[in-house]
């Protein structure tokens, strides 16, 4: 009797709901005769078993790399946005304390995000940047740059930044005109 044959029986047996005892003598006695069920003491593994078990490994590789990959991106993007929810927060609350007497901001780019000391990001003190690189996924727009005025730690200006990964999902931060960041 063939293995697909012994499949086939089992199942017919199962689906015709024959009493459990039966199903199980009938297990045995096939597993029994010199088939491949038999109980036999084998050394080593057989190239068909050898070949099945590296054809279950590529198809779970091929059904789990994907979706692996898009959890990455995925987990990236909230990775990014709670950074750059923190740099927001940093450069207001170092605005709002007055630190090195100037105005803190940050800058929004295609690559990094960047907390800076200055008026606006071009006329900035280069050496006291903070930079957070973006993964090459992430694509920031909108509001490029906030910038907090000292000791009010209000924003000069508000709006929205908004950060997208390829697959169109985004996640928003909008600065509103007390400085408040909301995602």
């Amino acid at each position: 009797m063939t293995v697909l044959q012994m499949v086939l029986v089992l199942i017919f047996l199962v689906m015709a709901n024959y009493n459990s005892s039966f199903l199980i003598f009938l297990v045995m006695f096939l597993c029994h005769s010199n088939s491949i069920f038999s109980v036999r003491f084998r050394r080593g593994f057989t190239l068909l078993e050898v070949l099945l078990v590296i054809a279950m490994i590529v198809a779970v590789s091929f059904v789990g790399a994907p979706l692996f990959q898009s959890f990455q991106v995925r987990n990236d993007l909230a990775l990014s946005a709670s950074a750059a929810s923190s740099m927001l927060r940093r450069a207001q609350v170092l605005s709002y304390s007055g630190a090195n007497d100037e105005s803190w901001g940050v800058s929004f780019q295609s690559g990094s995000i960047v907390l800076f000391q200055g008026s606006s990001y071009a006329t900035r003190d280069a050496s006291f940047d903070d930079v957070y690189d973006l993964s090459e996924t992430i694509v920031p727009s909108g509001v490029s740059e906030i910038v907090f005025d000292r000791l009010s730690g209000r924003p000069q200006s508000t709006g929205t930044i908004i950060l997208t990964i390829p697959s169109g999902e985004n996640v928003s931060l909008s600065v509103n005109g007390w400085g408040a960041v909301l995602y």
